[in-house]
C-alpha cells in the first residue's frame, strides 16, 4: 500500500532546508543536489516539487516573508495598538527571525537585476509598512497618537529603522543583541513621540 504524502508539508520541509542553507552559506550554497542530500530525498523528488533552483529560491523567499508577517499578526491579535511589539516582532531577536532576515538580505542583490524578485521584495516591504501603518492608525483611533503625524511617512521611517537594525544585527550580533535592538527601537519611538509610556 503506497504511503500517503502531504505535498504541501513536503514543499514546506524542503523550503525550510533551503532557508537553513541560505542562512549558513548564502544563495550560492543552494543546489538541488545539496537540498536533496540534506532532506534525504533523491533530486527527482525535489524537482517534482520545484522545477528548478529559481523556483525553489522564490518559494523559500516567500515563506520567510510569511513567517515574519505571522509574528507581527500574532502581536497585533493580542493588542492592535502595540507599536513597540509590532516592530520588535520584525526584528532579528530570535534564531528563526535572524534566519529570515539573512534570507531577506541574501535576495537583495538578486532583486537589483531580477524583476520577479524586485517585485517580491517591494511587496514584502509594502506589506510590512502596511502592518506598521495599521498599528499607527489603531493607536490614533485609541487616542494614543497625535493627529499631526503623517502615518504613511512614519510607517516608512519605522520600517527603515527596523531594516537598519536588522542589517547591523546580522553582521555584528555581539553589538546588536536582542536587548540592544529593543532598547534602540524604544528610544526611536520615544524620540518620535510615538509612545505613551
Amino acid at each position: 500500500m503506497p504511503t500517503h504524502v502531504n505535498h504541501q508539508d513536503r514543499r514546506l520541509a524542503i523550503a525550510e532546508i533551503v532557508a537553513d542553507i541560505i542562512a549558513a552559506h548564502g544563495l550560492d550554497g543552494v543546489t538541488i543536489r545539496k537540498v536533496a542530500s540534506t532532506a534525504g530525498y533523491s533530486t527527482t523528488i525535489v524537482t517534482h516539487y520545484f522545477s528548478n533552483k529559481y523556483d525553489l529560491l522564490k518559494h523559500t523567499h516567500q515563506i520567510a516573508a510569511t513567517q515574519a508577517q505571522k509574528r507581527v499578526h500574532s502581536v497585533l491579535a493580542r493588542n492592535p495598538t502595540d507599536l513597540r511589539g509590532c516592530l520588535e516582532a520584525l526584528l532579528p531577536t530570535t534564531k528563526a527571525s535572524l534566519r529570515d532576515w539573512k534570507i531577506y538580505f541574501a535576495f537583495w542583490q538578486v532583486a537589483t537585476f531580477n524583476p520577479d524578485f524586485t517585485e517580491q521584495e517591494k511587496r514584502s516591504a509594502q506589506h510590512a509598512r502596511d502592518l506598521i501603518a495599521l498599528t499607527l492608525y489603531a493607536r490614533r483611533e485609541a487616542g494614543l497618537l497625535l493627529e499631526s503625524i503623517d502615518i504613511p511617512t512614519m510607517a516608512r521611517r519605522l520600517l527603515t529603522i527596523v531594516q537598519g537594525i536588522a542589517l547591523q544585527a546580522i553582521v555584528d550580533t555581539a553589538e546588536w543583541s536582542p536587548a540592544r535592538q529593543r532598547e534602540f527601537v524604544t528610544a526611536e519611538l520615544q524620540l518620535a513621540s510615538l509612545l505613551d509610556d
